[in-house]
C-alpha cells in the first residue's frame, strides 16, 4: 500500500511539472519581480509543486524511509546521498509549509560554493537569508523550529502548529545565474497524524492536485509505523520524580537518580523520596528508599559491579535547616555514609544504606575515582555545610573503599593549598597508576602508593572546580595515539582574587551576572614536558557545563549557565546577589558537540536545543542507544516552585545526529573483557564496513555538579580480514580502564550499535588477572601500530622511568609523547 501511494505521489508530482510556473504574490511582502531581491512567503492558497520527484532506496523495500527527505538542487549539482524523495528545482524561492501539527522539521544547509560570476559581495559562505543566522548557524547544522510572531523568523523549538519556513537561494535570478552548487534540504519526519506539503510558487490552478498529493502523503503517514526522526533534537520524555542532582546508568534499561534530602512531592515509606529508578524505555519511575542525606555526594562503580555512593550532608528539614538524625524529613547524617546498589531490571533491587556503613571521616563534595584493583579512591570534601570551605571545615584527605591498610584517611596536600577551591577535585587515574588531580589552579600527579606528588604546570584561564564549575573530560584513549591520556577543561569562572570566593557563607562579591569563561585548555600529563595547550574556545561562556563521551569519539557538552556560578543562598541581599536563590543565571539552552580530531577552529558544533534551563544540581548520562538523558536543576535550599529558577523534574533526551541511521549489530560483542588474552572476531556485512569499524568501551560515570566521575572511553585495537573485524582485549594494564561495568559498542563509519552492558575484569575486587597483549591475526594496521608503539615505548619508558620509577609503568602498552605549545591566562 505504501509503495503504491508513493508511486502515485511521484506520478502526480511529475504531472505537475508540465504546468508552466507563475510567481505568486504575498500581500505582506509584495510582488516578486524577475530578479527577486527579497524573500517572500506564499499565501495559504498559493504555491506550486516541484517539477519532479524520484524515489531513493530505503533500508528495506517493504517500508518507507524513517524520515522523508526532500531536497532542492540545481541540475548540475551531484545529488546528495540521502534516503527519501529528491526534487530538482530551478527557481530561487523555496517555501516549506506544514499543514497538520505536530511536525518536527530538521533543516540542513548544504555547501555554498556558487558560480564564479556571482557578485563578490555574496561571500564564500553567505547566509541564505536572515533565517540563516537564527537556525542555520553553521554548515549542516540541525535545528527545530516553532511558530513565532513573525513567521519569517521562527524561533528554535519544536514545531507544534502550522509554520512556513523560507529559504532564499542567495538572491540570484534563475535565468541569468545558474545554480551550480546551491543546495538546501529539508528533512521531514512524519508521525501517525502528521504530514506536510512541499510548495513553491506555481499557479493557483494546481490547488486541486495539491489536495490529492496531501491526501496521499497523509495516507503514507498514517498507520505506517514510521517513527518521527529524532536525530539532532532534544525532547522532553518524562518526569524524574525527584530532582536529579545525581544520576548514573545502572543497566541497559535503568538509570538511578538521587537528590538531596528535600520535600519532593513523590513519597516513599511515608516521607519525601530523594531516590528513584528511572526506566529509559517506558519513562516510568520507581521511588526508592534512601535514608541518609545524599546532598552533594560522590559515586562510582566497584570492581564487582556494585555502585558506591558516598558522603553527603547532615539531616535536614524545611529549607535545609539542620534536624536531628531521623527527624525533619526523616534522613540521617550522610556525611560518612556508604551506600551500595546492585542495579537490576526486575524492580527488586534496593539501596543498602545502613547507618553502620561508614567512611573514616565526613565528606561533603567528595570525588570518587575507580582504581586498577577495583577499589575506589575517595578524595577531599568538607566536614560541614557551606558555599566553599575555610581551612577549618576543609577535609584535605583521601581514603579507600574497600579500606586499604589501617582504613584511615591520608593527607593530600593539594587540597589544603587550594582552599577555598578544593571541593569536588577533578581526578583521573593515569596509566602509570598515579592519579591526576586538579583543584584551584594547581594540577598534580599523585602517587597514592608512595604518598608523593609530581607537580604539573599551573592551569591557565579560569578556575575549573566547583563552584567555578568548568567542564572536564579525559579524551578517548586509543591504540592510534598509544593510549596517551589527554585531559580537556572548558569554561569555568574567574572572580579575580581568591578571597572573592568567600567562605561557607558565600562569595564576597556579586557573581550571578558575571560572564562565564569561554576558554578551553588541555594537557597530556604523562607526556614528557607536559604543558597546557589552548584549544578551541567555547562559542559561549559556560559554568556548570558537562562533557559526555559519545561512542563515535566526540563529546557532548551541555547544561549550565552563561553567567554566575554553582551554589545558592536563601538571603536575597547576600553579597553574591543570588537570582531567586541561585548564584547562576542565564542558562545555556544550546548543547554542543566537540570533535577532538577536527582541525583547530572547527571542533565545536551546535546540535539541538532545549527550552529548559539546567542550572545548579543538573545531571546527564549516556544511554545505550547513544542518546543522552538530561535532568535536574534545583538551585534552591528545598523543593521550590515559587522562584525564578524552580525545582525541575522534566527529563529530556538529546539525540545525536547519527541517531536515525541504521545501526550495526552488537551481537558479536562478548559480555566480559579481560586485560590481554585471546581476542574475538565480529563479522560485518561487507569488507567496506569492516574497514570503517571499531569497538569501544565507555564507562558512563557518576553524574553530578557538571562532572561525570570515572567517565572514560577506550578504543580496542583491531585488524581486518575481508568482512571480519578482529578485536583485541583491553591492553594488559588495568590502570588504563579500571575493572567494573561498562557499555560496549560496535561503531561503523561513525554510527554506533546499541550499547551492551559488559563486565571489565574478573568481576571481583582485588588484583586483576593480566595476560599477554592480544596477538591479532593479519591486518596492516596491527603491524604498523606494533612497529610504532614499540619504538615509542622504548624511547619513552627510559624517560618516564627516570622520573617515576613505577613498576606499573613497565606494563603499559605504550607512551606517546607530544609537544604542546604553552598558553597564557586569557582571563
Amino acid at each position: 500500500m505504501r509503495d503504491f501511494v508513493l508511486r502515485a505521489v511521484t506520478f502526480l508530482l511529475r504531472l505537475a511539472a508540465t504546468s508552466k510556473p507563475r510567481p505568486a504574490a504575498h500581500p505582506a511582502l509584495g510582488q516578486p519581480g524577475p530578479h527577486a531581491k527579497a524573500p517572500y512567503l506564499l499565501p495559504p492558497g498559493g504555491g506550486f509543486l516541484p517539477p519532479a520527484v524520484e524515489k531513493r532506496s530505503c533500508p528495506s523495500s517493504a517500508q518507507i524511509c524513517s524520515g522523508l527527505t526532500v531536497e532542492w538542487f540545481a541540475p548540475l549539482v551531484v545529488p546528495p546521498v540521502r534516503l527519501g524523495l529528491h526534487t530538482p528545482l530551478r527557481v530561487p524561492e523555496l517555501v516549506l509549509a506544514s499543514l497538520l501539527p505536530p511536525l518536527r522539521v530538521r533543516a540542513e544547509l548544504g555547501s555554498l560554493h556558487g558560480p564564479p560570476q556571482r557578485p563578490p559581495a555574496l561571500g564564500r559562505r553567505r547566509p541564505v537569508n536572515k533565517l540563516s543566522s537564527a537556525f542555520l548557524h553553521e554548515h549542516n547544522s540541525s535545528i527545530r523550529c516553532s511558530p513565532a510572531a513573525d513567521e519569517r523568523q521562527p524561533s528554535l523549538y519544536s514545531l507544534n502548529a502550522p509554520l512556513a519556513i523560507l529559504l532564499e537561494s542567495a538572491n540570484l535570478d534563475a535565468n541569468t545565474h545558474p545554480f551550480e552548487g546551491y543546495r538546501a534540504s529539508i528533512a521531514l519526519s512524519f508521525s501517525s497524524i502528521s504530514t506536510a506539503l512541499i510548495m513553491a510558487s506555481y499557479s493557483q490552478s494546481m490547488m486541486a492536485l495539491k489536495g490529492v498529493v496531501l491526501g496521499a502523503l497523509l495516507l503514507v503517514g498514517t498507520g505506517s509505523g514510521v517513527a518521527a526522526g529524532k536525530a539532532g533534537t532534544m525532547q522532553v520524555v518524562g518526569n524524574s520524580g525527584v530532582s536529579a542532582q545525581m544520576m548514573f546508568l545502572g543497566t541497559e534499561q535503568k538509570v538511578y537518580i538521587l537528590d538531596k534530602t528535600e520535600n519532593n512531592p513523590l513519597k516513599v515509606n511515608g516521607h519525601p523520596a530523594w531516590g528513584v529508578e528511572y526506566d529509559i524505555n517506558s519513562n516510568n519511575i520507581r521511588a526508592m528508599e534512601v535514608r541518609s542525606n545524599t546532598f552533594c555526594a560522590g559515586g562510582m562503580t566497584l570492581g564487582d559491579g556494585r555502585w558506591l555512593v558516598t558522603g553527603g550532608n547532615k539531616a535536614v528539614t524545611t529549607n535545609g535547616a539542620d534536624a536531628k538524625s531521623g527527624q525533619g524529613y526523616g534522613a540521617y547524617n550522610g556525611g560518612r555514609a556508604l551506600r551500595f546498589l546492585s542495579p537490576c531490571d526486575n524492580q527488586q533491587c534496593q539501596w543498602d544504606d545502613q547507618a553502620s556503613n561508614q567512611l573514616n571521616t565526613e565528606r561533603w563534595y567528595p570525588t570518587v575515582e575507580p582504581l586498577a584493583d577495583g577499589h575506589n579512591i575517595i578524595l577531599g570534601g568538607m566536614r560541614d555545610g557551606g558555599f566553599v570551605p575555610s581551612q577549618g571545615s576543609n577535609n584535605p584527605t583521601y581514603e579507600f573503599y574497600p579500606i586499604k591498610g589501617d582504613g584511615g584517611s591520608r593527607n593530600l596536600p593539594i587540597l589544603q593549598r587550594t582552599v577555598p577551591l578544593s571541593l569536588y577535585p577533578i581526578a583521573y587515574l593515569m596509566s602509570s597508576g598515579e592519579v591526576f588531580i586538579q583543584a584551584g589552579r594547581e594540577a598534580i600527579l599523585w602517587d597514592y602508593k608512595k604518598k608523593s606528588e609530581r607537580a604539573l604546570p599551573t592551569i591557565p584561564g579560569a578556575p575549573r572546580v566547583y563552584p567555578a564549575s568548568g567542564g572536564s573530560a579525559l579524551l578517548p584513549l586509543s591504540a592510534e595515539n598509544g593510549y596517551k591520556e589527554t585531559v580537556l577543561f572548558c569554561g569555568g569562572m574567574s572572580l579575580g582574587k581568591t578571597s572573592n570566593w568567600g567562605n561557607e557563607g558565600g562569595p564576597t562579591i556579586a557573581v550571578s551576572q558575571l560572564p562565564a569563561s569561554t576558554s578551553c585548555e588541555q594537557i597530556s600529563p604523562m607526556a614528557g614536558g607536559a604543558s597546557w595547550e589552548a584549544v578551541d574556545d567555547l562559542p559561549q561562556g559556560r559554568s556548570m557545563g558537562q562533557f559526555i563521551q559519545l561512542p563515535d569519539g566526540k563529546l557532548w557538552f551541555g547544561n549550565g549557565v552563561t553567567t554566575g556560578v554553582a551554589g545558592y543562598n536563601t538571603n536575597p541581599n547576600a553579597p553574591g546577589r543570588p537570582v531567586g536563590e541561585s548564584y547562576g543565571d542565564n542558562p545555556s539552552y544550546q548543547p554542543l558537540v566537540y570533535d577532538p580530531k577536527a582541525s583547530k577552529g572547527n571542533r565545536w558544533k551546535r546540535v539541538g536545543s532545549s527550552n529548559i534551563g539546567r542550572l545548579y544540581h543538573s545531571s546527564a548520562t549516556l544511554l545505550p542507544d547513544s542518546s543522552i538523558l538530561v535532568a535536574g536543576s534545583n538551585p534552591n535550599a528545598d523543593y521550590n516552585t515559587n522562584t525564578k529558577w524552580k525545582t525541575e523534574y522534566r527529563v529530556e533526551r538529546w539525540y545525536p545526529e547519527f541517531y536515525d541511521a541504521p545501526r550495526p549489530s552488537n551481537g558479536g560483542l562478548p559480555r566480559t573483557f579481560s586485560y590481554g588474552g585471546n581476542g574475538f572476531s565480529i563479522t560485518l556485512p561487507s569488507a567496506a564496513d569492516a574497514q570503517k569499524a571499531k569497538v569501544v568501551l565507555v564507562r558512563t560515570g557518576f553524574s553530578t555538579h557538571g562532572m561525570n566521575m570515572g567517565q572514560r572511553m577506550i578504543e580496542l585495537e583491531t585488524t581486518r580480514q575481508g568482512s571480519k573485524l578482529n578485536v583485541a582485549q583491553l591492553p594488559p594494564n588495568p590502570n588504563l580502564f579500571a575493572p567494573g561495568p561498562a557499555l560496549a559498542f560496535v561503531v561503523v563509519n561513525g554510527v554506533p550499535s546499541q550499547g551492551k552492558m559488559v563486565m571489565v575484569g574478573n568481576g571481583r575486587i582485588g588484583t586483576q588477572p593480566v595476560a599477554a597483549k592480544t596477538n591479532l591475526p593479519g591486518g596492516k594496521r596491527d603491524e604498523m601500530l606494533e612497529g610504532r608503539n614499540s619504538s615509542l615505548l622504548e624511547r619513552n619508558l627510559d624517560h618516564a622511568a627516570s622520573q617515576l620509577g613505577h613498576d606499573d609503568l613497565l606494563r603499559r602498552s605504550g607512551l606517546h609523547a607530544r609537544h604542546h605549545k604553552s598558553s597564557t591566562d586569557r582571563l
